[in-house]
This record gives structure tokens, sequence and C-alpha cells, in this order.
């Protein structure tokens, strides 16, 4: 494969080297039904090779892109499923942990709203306790 590119490179160079400095002089004029335009060979040559490289230019970004996004895809699939692999041998392993929605429905509801001014109870992390003297005596 090396030795196939290196092969074209060098082909490619003659090419080059060829149109620029043996091409015909000649004016080429095309006809655009409304205007003409008249140039040489080698502008012909450089803008197709100018719009070569813009269009491989283009696919490589698209096939990196598409690379890159199935790459992410499939490590998003994996996590979901080591996710959730992963929680259902925790809950195997330890009943107390188990899923219990009706549970913690229950305690959301059975949460204070305001802690702070609630006697008696603790405040969430992050949140003050209540002043001393806002606590019902003991």
């Amino acid at each position: 494969m090396l030795a196939l590119g290196l092969i074209l490179i060098l082909l490619a160079a003659l090419v080059v080297l060829t149109v620029l400095f043996g091409a015909n002089t000649a004016p080429i004029t095309f006809d655009l039904t409304f205007f003409d335009v008249e140039t040489s060979a080698v502008v012909v040559f450089l803008l197709g090779a100018a719009t070569l490289l813009v269009l491989v230019t283009g696919l490589g970004l698209v096939t990196r892109g598409t690379r890159r996004e199935m790459q992410h895809r499939r490590d998003r699939k994996e996590l979901a499923r080591l996710h959730a692999r992963e929680g259902r041998s925790r809950d195997e392993h330890r009943p107390d942990r188990a899923p219990d929605r009706a549970r913690d429905r229950n305690l959301d509801r059975n949460r204070d709203p305001d802690p702070e001014r609630s006697p008696g109870r603790t405040p969430a992390p992050g949140q003050h306790a209540a002043h001393p003297e806002d606590r019902p005596p003991v």
C-alpha cells in the first residue's frame, strides 16, 4: 500500500508539472449560454484540482463526523447496558435497597418544604439549622 501510494503521488506530480510547463497556451472558450468565458488550459486544470481538493476535504469531514457519531452512539449504548446490569446486580445482592417507588413517593410527600422553620426536624444538606430561639423547649 505504501509503495502504491508513493507511485500515485509521483504520477500526480508528473501530471501537474506537465500541465504547468508543457501545456498548450491556446485560449479555451466556454460557452455558458448567456456569456462566454475565455481562459487557458492551466487555469482549467487548477480549477479542477481545487474542486477535487474541496470534494475530498468534504468527504473526509463527513466520514470522520459519521465515524465519531457512531462511536458516541456505541459508547452510550454500552454505558446504558452496563448501568442497567449494574443496577440490577446491586439490587439483587441487597434486597433492602431494591427499588420501591411507593416508598420513594411517600418520602417525597412527607418531606417538609421548609425544614428551617419546622421544629424537631433536621435540615436538608446545604440548608441552615433553625435558630435556637425558634425551637420548642425540650
